[in-house]
């Protein structure tokens, strides 16, 4: 492994490591010094070190360094404590995409079943950010690569993979300090859609630039519903067609695919 990826390993290392001190502290404002420092050291050893590592190779860093230049802005001010904790999991999500667009070797478990490249980088940043939402989507591709008598199953997983992906990049307290933020009817927290457009306009995309993912989101939910519904209202076996609901299923994480390739920035970066 050469140097530019020892150093994007060791910084992803390092962001981890951050992102779990800054998790623990429980006051509401970020005041501590020794960790403000430590994140001061972070930044400014990213551009004195990896950033020239990786524009040598002609890796694209910019959204990286958007990243990186926004906390140290947050680390010279009184901020707080969720603001961090967001910045840090957009600093990690943006090393992990540089390091797809990098050479890197796939880690997949069972990259036989994976079809396309989106999949393939879906689900490696998946596994990076949170291993867990990587199980639950390489768990919707086995799925749908082998016969199954029921896709319930299958699309409740792919509802789970886009909202913990949601979750994990908009937290319901920031998306509700967006400014003229108001909840939709009948509900009690920001929706999928909602997540979705503050993702995409904290990275200065245009309401119609966000309008598709943002449909598609809804789309990925509203599809879900509507298909175990109908399994449930199925009046007997005979009329139960799998090869139908494989179909749906399919169609359904088409658009899971869509919003997931917008929020990870898969489409810019590969």
């Amino acid at each position: 492994m050469d140097s530019a990826n020892d150093n994007l390993a060791e910084k992803l290392k390092a962001t981890e490591k951050l992102l779990k001190r800054v998790n623990s502290i429980k006051s509401k404002q970020l005041g501590s010094t020794s960790v403000k420092d430590e994140i001061k050291a972070f930044v400014k050893a990213y551009f004195e070190i990896l950033q020239s590592d990786l524009k040598n190779r002609n890796i694209s860093t910019g959204d990286l360094d958007i990243a990186m230049q926004n906390l140290i802005t947050l680390a010279n001010t009184k901020a707080l404590t969720s603001k961090y904790k967001t910045l840090l999991k957009k600093v990690k999500m943006e090393l992990v995409i540089v390091e797809s667009s990098g050479t890197y070797t796939s880690r997949n478990r069972d990259a036989g079943v994976l079809s396309n490249g989106y999949e393939q980088a879906i689900l490696k940043i998946l596994n990076q950010i949170v291993p867990a939402i990587g199980n639950s989507y390489q768990q919707v591709l086995n799925d749908l690569n082998s016969p199954r008598i029921s896709y319930r199953g299958t699309v409740a997983e792919i509802r789970e993979v886009l909202r913990e992906t949601l979750d994990y990049l908009a937290p319901d307290e920031d998306v509700k300090n967006m400014k003229d933020f108001k909840l939709e009817k009948d509900m009690t927290k920001p929706t999928m859609k909602q997540k979705v457009r503050y993702v995409l306009s904290n990275r200065g995309k245009s309401e119609t630039a966000t309008k598709s993912p943002e449909d598609a989101a809804h789309i990925v939910d509203d599809g879900v519903e509507r298909l175990v519904r109908s399994t449930y209202n199925r009046g007997s076996l005979s009329t139960h067609t799998t090869t139908s609901d494989r179909a749906e299923a399919c169609q359904i994480k088409m658009y899971l695919d869509t919003v997931l390739c917008e929020l990870l920035e898969i489409h810019s970066k590969n």
